[in-house]
């Protein structure tokens, strides 16, 4: 039996915080064998926020002893728009029953620069539970 997270993104972009209007967000979940599922694909608002998104994640009790599972799911987000890099964050934790939040810090492109030859990637650690 699988519970549920929920992952709520907010990109910006300076220390100032300032929201980054219209990016594409995509929400992927890799499976063995390099095969990816997209569970959701959003595009800011004027906050920079997205709707909150509810994902899959395994049951607390599945992590009770020990060899079994990790009591959470991992997602990849990949966020984009055409005046800044590219951001991929992966290795996002999404536990049941809580509430993750993931800011996208954004930078804007140099003059001239593909979104993608100037790509950030965010790598988070697991937990070690």
């Amino acid at each position: 039996m699988h519970d549920s997270g929920t992952l709520r993104l907010r990109a910006y972009t300076s220390r100032g915080q300032i929201p980054v209007v219209s990016a594409t967000v995509a929400v992927i979940r890799r499976h063995p064998g390099e095969k990816l599922e997209l569970l959701a694909l959003r595009m800011t608002d004027a906050n920079g926020k997205v709707e909150p998104i509810t994902i899959a994640s395994p049951a607390p009790s599945a992590s009770l002893s020990p060899g079994n599972s990790q009591p959470f799911a991992v997602v990849d987000i990949l966020a984009e728009h055409p005046q800044y890099q590219m951001l991929a964050v992966e290795q996002v934790q999404i536990f049941p029953g809580v509430e993750t939040v993931q800011d996208l810090m954004m930078m804007p492109l140099a003059e001239n620069a593909s979104q993608t030859e100037d790509a950030s990637l965010v790598y988070i650690t697991p937990q070690n539970l």
